[in-house]
């Protein structure tokens, strides 16, 4: 049975204020919330006096029944937030060919992200370390794109609920997380729309275009007037509709990349070559 919960909001909007040391902050005000909880399976070795643990999570309502709502007779609406927010874990992987698959698909993503994010920062503290030294005990592997929102989730955490300046905190997330790129094939790098990311994460939205700024101000240090590799490098795809690449948002958030597919048309490549010549900047 689970014992760690943790609030896990979407939606809402963003406001700054001055914090009582004078430094300017980002409240997300979010528009719904649920409750990640953790249940944890017991996974005993082989002929060892060891025993893991497999901890999964549960997506549950902040309140799972709406008294005022059963008492004028709309009982589908009393058990309406316990339903939707249910969803969340039931069924992993949705279709999202349709817009209502792609949502949960984003939340499913942020959900399992941030619960696990959240609970090594409080094993973290409870074992007596600092969030600026999180990197020297953790490590976070990227496998392919469904975890990459981790990237902005954890600056989020390190920034707005821990305090830490921006600089510091870019250097702990760089140095927690590595990627595992599986293909380059254009359909199989996640995009979202950025219409959809910032109704969902308005917050995050707002570190990715932070992150993005001063990624492509490093690129034109490096590569002066040079336009068309800015479009190419950049976190956001704006050759039409506007999209978040999440493949390069865990690239440039990431210390090591590596890949795992054969070169195409028979031929062979060292291992870890092929996200390295996708973000050239590596």
């Amino acid at each position: 049975m689970g014992f760690s919960k943790y609030p896990i909001k979407f939606g809402g909007r963003t406001e700054t204020f001055t914090d009582k040391q004078g430094d300017s902050r980002v409240r997300w005000i979010p528009e719904t919330e649920v409750k990640g909880v953790a249940y944890d399976t017991p996974i005993a070795g082989y002929r060892v006096g060891t025993c893991d643990i497999l901890r999964l999570w549960k997506a549950e309502a902040v309140e799972s029944f709406d008294f005022a709502a059963f008492n004028h007779g709309d009982y589908y609406r009393a058990v309406q937030d316990k339903l939707v927010s249910e969803n969340i874990t039931k069924v992993l992987y949705p279709n999202d060919e349709v817009d209502v698959g792609k949502e949960l698909r984003l939340k499913q993503q942020f959900f399992f992200v941030s619960c696990s994010l959240q609970d090594m920062l409080r094993i973290h503290a409870l074992l007596g370390g600092k969030p600026a030294t999180f990197h020297e005990k953790w490590a976070v592997q990227l496998n392919d794109t469904h975890p990459a929102i981790a990237v902005a989730e954890l600056m989020r955490l390190l920034v707005d609920e821990h305090g830490l300046g921006w600089d510091e905190a870019w250097l702990v997330t760089r140095a927690t997380f590595a990627y595992t790129n599986h293909t380059l094939l254009p359909e199989a790098l996640e995009k979202w729309t950025v219409e959809l990311f910032g109704s969902l994460l308005p917050r995050h939205l707002e570190i990715v275009y932070e992150i993005n700024r001063r990624f492509l101000d490093e690129v034109r240090e490096e590569f002066p007037a040079d336009d068309a590799r800015l479009a190419r490098l950049s976190l956001i795809d704006e050759t039409g509709p506007r999209y978040v690449r999440m493949a390069h948002l865990a690239c440039v958030g990431s210390h090591t990349i590596n890949g795992v597919d054969a070169a195409p048309l028979g031929g062979r490549q060292q291992p870890g070559s092929h996200a390295a010549d996708h973000v050239e900047h590596r």
